[in-house]
């Protein structure tokens, strides 16, 4: 039997809400029977677009995720409205505008506060896929329709050809089992079977990167050291976590050695790590310079400022960042007209590269 799937590309959300007026312009003000009473004009939103800014200046990425009901599989909400929440043979969840009528405690059913309360109504309301849209042989509902770049895209099909698809786009849930929030962990089969809302490019919203730049002095000049390989590898790490706290498709694995290489700007990236995940060494290497390795301790993304290569010494120089979280690294670049950039010790995991881009 085929079925409705909502794929969300993180990648490609800019923010713009068009999504949320799509869904506004269609029932704010509109009844329709059987799938949902008119939605309030201000205070509740079906569909949620956070966002998150990842760095510090001037190596920051920033990324949105709009975040509605996932129309789960296994739907909490449907086992506790006692017939009021049901979900059709097609995978949507929809609460009975009628039966659900007074219901306030409806809302707690779902775990994720994805029901919201419609106080001009009496009732809880969510999305519904504009199924009443779909049902008269729309191919996508309003807020797919309005997205301009893309991020939102609808898929009608069998559940075995839509697993497929899952594996090879790698998609993601992002509910976990029992109620928990963050993309479901890698393993053969989801977490939740049937669920309609699936992911692409979540790490761009989960994950944590480090960052930073590298310059060289070349007959007294410092200047963008580009094409420099740079390699992070993992300093300590500790037992890697096992069924409901496993690693996830968001992140990589996080005992990796990557190298890349830095940009025209001297630019590095080390992107799709896990948060808080432990010690890093970023060492930077060179011919004709002396190798720097900064040690570093991930916990949100970092940007590790500029490291400056110097000529060949007497020998390799380690130099860590900063004493303590509260202190910067000093800025060995400052008046030499390229952008010095202060890091703070912040703590590292997983592994992506992105050199140049």
């Amino acid at each position: 039997m085929r079925t409705w799937h909502l794929v969300v590309d993180v990648a490609l959300c800019q923010g713009c809400n068009n999504c949320f007026l799509a869904c506004k312009d269609e029932h704010v003000g509109n009844d329709w029977p059987g799938y949902a009473r008119a939605q309030a004009l201000h205070g509740e939103r079906w569909i949620e677009i956070p966002c998150k800014e990842r760095g510090q200046y001037p190596l920051i990425d920033v990324a949105y995720r709009p975040t509605l009901c996932a129309h789960c599989g296994d739907a909490p909400c449907v086992s506790r409205s006692g017939g009021a929440i049901r979900k059709r043979g097609d995978g949507i969840v929809l609460i009975d505008p009628t039966l659900a009528a007074g219901r306030r405690e409806l809302v707690e059913a779902c775990p994720y506060g994805m029901i919201v309360w419609n106080e001009e109504s009496q009732t809880p309301q969510k999305c519904t896929l504009c199924a009443h849209l779909l049902d008269t042989g729309w191919s996508e509902p309003r807020c797919v329709q309005a997205c301009g770049p893309g991020a939102l895209s609808v898929v009608y099909e069998d559940e075995e050809s839509f697993r497929a698809r899952a594996a090879k786009e790698g998609l993601v849930q992002l509910y976990r089992a029992r109620g928990r929030k963050g993309a479901c962990p890698d393993r053969p089969e989801p977490v939740d079977p049937g669920t309609v809302v699936y992911y692409k490019n979540l790490w761009r919203f989960e994950s944590s990167f480090i960052a930073g730049s590298v310059a060289w002095q070349r007959e007294g000049v410092v200047d963008c050291a580009a094409g420099i390989p740079v390699t992070l590898r993992r300093v300590a790490a500790d037992s890697p976590g096992t069924g409901d706290d496993a690693v996830s498709e968001t992140h990589r694995p996080s005992d990796a050695v990557i190298t890349v290489y830095t940009d025209a700007f001297g630019d590095f990236w080390f992107d799709r790590l896990e948060p808080d995940s432990g010690e890093y060494e970023v060492e930077v290497a060179a011919p004709g310079y002396r190798p720097v390795a900064v040690c570093a301790t991930l916990g949100s993304s970092l940007n590790v400022g500029t490291i400056v290569l110097e000529p060949a010494a007497t020998g390799p120089a380690r130099t860590p960042m900063g004493p303590s979280a509260h202190q910067p690294i000093p800025d060995r670049t400052a008046g030499a007209g390229i952008r010095g950039v202060r890091g703070q010790r912040v703590p590292v995991t997983g592994m992506a590269g992105r050199g140049s881009r």
